[in-house]
Protein backbone atom coordinates (compact mmCIF):
# COMPACT_ATOMS: atom_id res chain seq x y z
CA UNK A 1 0.00 0.00 0.00
CA UNK A 2 1.83 3.05 -1.24
CA UNK A 3 1.85 6.59 0.04
CA UNK A 4 -1.30 8.62 -0.66
CA UNK A 5 -1.35 11.97 -2.43
CA UNK A 6 -3.88 14.78 -2.31
CA UNK A 7 -5.09 14.05 1.24
CA UNK A 8 -6.32 17.22 3.01
CA UNK A 9 -5.19 16.76 6.61
CA UNK A 10 -6.45 20.22 7.61
CA UNK A 11 -9.95 18.80 8.04
CA UNK A 12 -8.86 15.53 9.66
CA UNK A 13 -9.25 14.85 13.38
CA UNK A 14 -6.00 14.15 15.19
CA UNK A 15 -5.95 11.09 17.42
CA UNK A 16 -5.11 11.54 21.09
CA UNK A 17 -1.48 10.76 21.88
CA UNK A 18 -1.07 8.45 24.87
CA UNK A 19 2.63 7.58 24.77
CA UNK A 20 5.56 7.28 22.39
CA UNK A 21 8.71 5.24 22.01
CA UNK A 22 11.62 4.57 19.70
CA UNK A 23 14.31 1.99 19.12
CA UNK A 24 17.16 4.08 20.52
CA UNK A 25 18.19 7.67 21.14
CA UNK A 26 20.68 9.48 18.89
CA UNK A 27 21.50 11.94 21.66
CA UNK A 28 20.25 14.71 23.93
CA UNK A 29 17.82 17.02 22.15
CA UNK A 30 16.49 14.26 19.87
CA UNK A 31 14.08 12.59 22.30
CA UNK A 32 10.98 10.82 20.98
CA UNK A 33 8.75 13.57 22.39
CA UNK A 34 10.18 15.86 19.69
CA UNK A 35 8.18 13.85 17.12
CA UNK A 36 4.92 14.83 18.77
CA UNK A 37 5.52 18.41 19.91
CA UNK A 38 3.59 20.02 17.00
CA UNK A 39 6.77 21.67 15.75
CA UNK A 40 8.21 20.85 12.35
CA UNK A 41 11.56 22.44 13.25
CA UNK A 42 12.45 19.95 15.98
CA UNK A 43 13.03 16.24 15.46
CA UNK A 44 13.44 12.94 17.17
CA UNK A 45 16.23 10.67 16.01
CA UNK A 46 17.15 7.06 16.65
CA UNK A 47 20.69 5.92 17.09
CA UNK A 48 22.38 4.39 14.06
CA UNK A 49 21.22 0.84 13.60
CA UNK A 50 21.08 -1.71 10.86
CA UNK A 51 18.34 -1.96 8.27
CA UNK A 52 15.02 -2.72 9.95
CA UNK A 53 16.29 -1.87 13.43
CA UNK A 54 15.20 1.79 13.58
CA UNK A 55 11.64 2.67 14.51
CA UNK A 56 9.55 5.43 16.06
CA UNK A 57 6.13 4.69 17.58
CA UNK A 58 3.12 6.51 19.01
CA UNK A 59 0.32 5.08 21.11
CA UNK A 60 -3.34 6.07 20.71
CA UNK A 61 -6.30 5.07 22.95
CA UNK A 62 -7.76 1.59 22.54
CA UNK A 63 -10.60 1.51 20.04
CA UNK A 64 -9.28 4.41 17.96
CA UNK A 65 -10.15 3.91 14.29
CA UNK A 66 -6.84 4.90 12.70
CA UNK A 67 -7.45 6.64 9.40
CA UNK A 68 -4.26 8.35 8.25
CA UNK A 69 -0.70 8.46 9.49
CA UNK A 70 1.41 11.46 8.45
CA UNK A 71 5.18 11.07 8.64
CA UNK A 72 7.17 14.30 8.37
CA UNK A 73 10.82 14.02 7.39
CA UNK A 74 13.52 16.05 9.13
CA UNK A 75 13.79 19.64 7.90
CA UNK A 76 17.18 20.78 9.17
CA UNK A 77 19.47 19.86 6.24
CA UNK A 78 18.05 19.05 2.81
CA UNK A 79 21.32 17.30 1.94
CA UNK A 80 20.65 14.49 4.43
CA UNK A 81 16.88 14.17 4.15
CA UNK A 82 17.48 11.01 2.11
CA UNK A 83 18.46 9.29 5.35
CA UNK A 84 14.74 8.51 5.81
CA UNK A 85 15.26 5.86 3.11
CA UNK A 86 12.23 3.59 2.90
CA UNK A 87 9.84 2.83 5.71
CA UNK A 88 6.67 0.97 6.62
CA UNK A 89 3.87 2.00 8.97
CA UNK A 90 2.17 -0.61 11.17
CA UNK A 91 -0.69 -0.64 13.66
CA UNK A 92 0.22 -3.08 16.43
CA UNK A 93 -0.07 -3.91 20.10
CA UNK A 94 3.24 -2.52 21.39
CA UNK A 95 5.89 0.02 20.46
CA UNK A 96 7.97 -1.36 17.60
CA UNK A 97 5.42 -4.11 16.80
CA UNK A 98 5.49 -4.99 13.10
CA UNK A 99 3.31 -8.09 13.30
CA UNK A 100 0.02 -6.18 13.19
CA UNK A 101 -1.74 -4.32 10.38
CA UNK A 102 0.56 -2.99 7.65
CA UNK A 103 -0.85 0.43 6.79
CA UNK A 104 1.59 1.12 3.97
CA UNK A 105 5.09 1.98 2.91
CA UNK A 106 6.94 4.90 1.36
CA UNK A 107 10.35 5.80 -0.02
CA UNK A 108 12.27 9.08 0.01
CA UNK A 109 10.96 11.23 -2.82
CA UNK A 110 14.33 12.69 -3.82
CA UNK A 111 12.67 16.09 -3.61
CA UNK A 112 15.62 18.17 -2.46
CA UNK A 113 13.53 19.90 0.20
CA UNK A 114 11.24 17.21 1.56
CA UNK A 115 8.68 19.09 3.68
CA UNK A 116 5.36 17.55 2.58
CA UNK A 117 4.19 14.68 4.78
CA UNK A 118 4.23 11.06 3.69
CA UNK A 119 0.59 10.08 4.23
CA UNK A 120 -0.42 6.44 4.61
CA UNK A 121 -3.83 4.96 5.30
CA UNK A 122 -4.69 2.44 7.98
CA UNK A 123 -8.24 2.37 6.61
CA UNK A 124 -9.98 2.80 9.97
CA UNK A 125 -8.29 -0.20 11.58
CA UNK A 126 -8.56 -0.41 15.36
CA UNK A 127 -6.73 -3.70 15.94
CA UNK A 128 -3.96 -2.10 18.00
CA UNK A 129 -2.94 1.00 19.90
CA UNK A 130 0.62 1.56 18.66
CA UNK A 131 1.53 3.07 15.30
CA UNK A 132 5.11 2.17 14.39
CA UNK A 133 7.22 3.69 11.61
CA UNK A 134 9.99 1.18 10.80
CA UNK A 135 12.86 2.06 8.50
CA UNK A 136 13.25 -0.73 5.94
CA UNK A 137 16.03 0.60 3.70
CA UNK A 138 18.73 3.17 4.25
CA UNK A 139 21.16 5.03 2.02
CA UNK A 140 24.66 5.29 3.48
CA UNK A 141 23.46 6.07 7.02
CA UNK A 142 20.82 4.08 8.90
CA UNK A 143 19.34 6.67 11.22
CA UNK A 144 15.65 7.57 11.44
CA UNK A 145 15.10 11.29 12.10
CA UNK A 146 11.53 12.58 11.92
CA UNK A 147 10.10 16.07 12.43
CA UNK A 148 6.61 14.82 13.36
CA UNK A 149 4.53 11.68 13.49
CA UNK A 150 0.82 12.50 13.33
CA UNK A 151 -2.06 10.04 13.60
CA UNK A 152 -5.57 10.89 12.43
CA UNK A 153 -8.82 9.18 13.32
CA UNK A 154 -11.25 7.87 10.78
CA UNK A 155 -14.54 9.26 11.97
CA UNK A 156 -17.58 7.27 11.06
CA UNK A 157 -15.50 4.17 10.43
CA UNK A 158 -17.27 1.58 8.36
CA UNK A 159 -19.83 -0.42 10.29
CA UNK A 160 -20.11 -4.14 9.86
CA UNK A 161 -22.77 -5.13 7.35
CA UNK A 162 -26.23 -5.85 8.76
CA UNK A 163 -27.11 -9.49 9.31
CA UNK A 164 -28.73 -11.23 6.40
CA UNK A 165 -32.43 -11.65 6.74
CA UNK A 166 -34.05 -14.89 5.61
CA UNK A 167 -35.56 -14.60 2.18
CA UNK A 168 -39.30 -14.41 2.01
CA UNK A 169 -40.85 -16.51 -0.69
CA UNK A 170 -44.34 -16.04 -1.93
CA UNK A 171 -46.05 -19.20 -2.79
CA UNK A 172 -49.17 -19.12 -4.96
CA UNK A 173 -51.66 -21.83 -4.65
Amino acid sequence: MPELTGVDLSTATAATRVASGMSGLFGAGYEVTRCSDSSYTTMCATNQGGVGNNWVAMQVPAGTNVGYVAVYNRRDYASIQNWIGSFQVYLGTSAGDTSGTLCGDATYRNAGDDTAPYVLSCGGASSGTWITVRQTACPSTCLLALAELEVYQMLGAPSPPPPLLPALWLVRT
